[in-house]
């Protein structure tokens, strides 16, 4: 990616506009090559429509400031270093939006981000455009909206980052043209990005070793469950897409619990119908990982209660596909009841994964 952004800016040249485009041709493939090797997996993230409209309001009330300070800055027509403080400090925003939010409120702040800055390119201070500018936000865009479709908040990071290396590249490849000290310092800056990616992408959550063959269901899945009328199934009859990668989800949630059923693990009653267990079990975790959520936390005369509250905001607006859950019944290979009462043992493979496991 940052290889092919480079020879993008080094290359681009005012009449030789079909070049231009292929080259922006193959930074987009090349980003989407990056999905295929970074296994990185794709769809509806899990989130409840009333967080996605949460994220989306409290990411752009965060990032309006800065992103009027980079609409000032071209409107006034300041020199290039106010320019530059400008589009630092909305960084600094976007980051904290991205680190707490992500989704569709980093995507709804970014766009805001990238409109208001090609209109200053564009409208403002039309003779600043070089020829491959209209390409590189392109190229943004595509980044922001690629970083949308992963379902794990980590992955959507990812992606973000990758792209924002394609751009920082594209920086330097243009700069080093006409001034080398400048290009240099962009070429720095890069490798010190391409590095911190290197580390991030290593800092994945690793199990140890006997617990890899454990299954951790999703919260969505759950919430689907109920909403079915459930009940809760045992692990070895769950579909494929009840369970998480708990290496790349955001929340991992124990749940300990006393089985209220020695063949099915829980029972309904007139109150829970889809379940008691699964009902409260779900109670219990609407109350961080929903709207539910939002101003708990610490009282405000307490100590640290900003960051608690802060997390418990951040937590609240997390997608389904980022909370997976331990849960012994649905997580480890059981005994169970088939639909005509007979009792159905473990396989030989399924003990020795629960010995294992245990």
């Amino acid at each position: 990616v940052a290889i092919l952004a480079i020879a993008t800016g080094f290359c681009s040249e005012p009449d030789r506009p079909a070049l231009n485009l292929a080259f922006f041709g193959g930074n987009v493939l090349a980003l989407a090559l990056f999905y295929k090797v970074g296994s990185i997996k794709t769809g509806w993230s899990g989130v409840l429509p009333k967080q996605a409209l949460w994220e989306v309001a409290l990411s752009v009330a965060v990032t309006m400031f800065p992103g009027m300070l980079v609409a000032l800055s071209y409107q006034l027509k300041y020199s290039e270093v106010w320019r530059s403080a400008a589009a630092f400090v909305w960084a600094c925003a976007a980051t904290l939006v991205m680190v707490s939010f992500g989704g569709y409120g980093f995507y709804a702040m970014a766009v805001f981000y990238y409109a208001v800055l090609g209109w200053g390119h564009m409208v403002i201070d039309p003779g600043d455009v070089h020829t491959f500018i209209p390409y590189m936000y392109s190229y943004a865009a595509v980044g922001v909206i690629a970083g949308g479709f992963p379902i794990y908040k980590r992955d959507q990071w990812t992606v973000v980052i990758v792209s924002q290396v394609g751009i920082l590249s594209m920086l330097a490849g243009l700069r080093i043209k006409t001034d080398v000290s400048r290009g240099s310092a962009y070429f720095f800056l890069l490798s010190v990005l391409v590095y911190l990616l290197l580390l991030w992408l290593r800092m994945n959550r690793h199990l140890p070793e006997a617990l890899r063959a454990c299954r951790f269901v999703r919260l969505d899945y759950l919430r689907k469950l109920a909403a079915e009328g459930g009940p809760i199934r045992r692990c070895q009859d769950l579909p494929h897409e009840a369970f998480g990668d708990v290496t790349k989800a955001q929340y991992v949630v124990i749940v300990s619990h006393c089985w209220i059923d020695p063949q099915t693990c829980d029972v309904r009653t007139s109150e829970h119908p889809q379940g008691l267990r699964l009902a409260t079990m779900l109670q219990k975790l609407e109350l961080h990982f929903s709207t539910r959520g939002l101003g708990k936390g610490r009282h405000f005369m307490e100590r640290w209660h900003c960051i608690e509250r802060w997390q418990r905001l951040c937590s609240s607006l997390t997608g389904g596909c980022d909370v997976v859950v331990f849960f012994d019944f649905m997580a480890l290979p059981q005994a169970g009841m088939g639909p005509d009462g007979s009792l159905l043992q473990r396989s030989e493979e399924e003990a020795a994964v629960l010995r294992q496991c245990l």
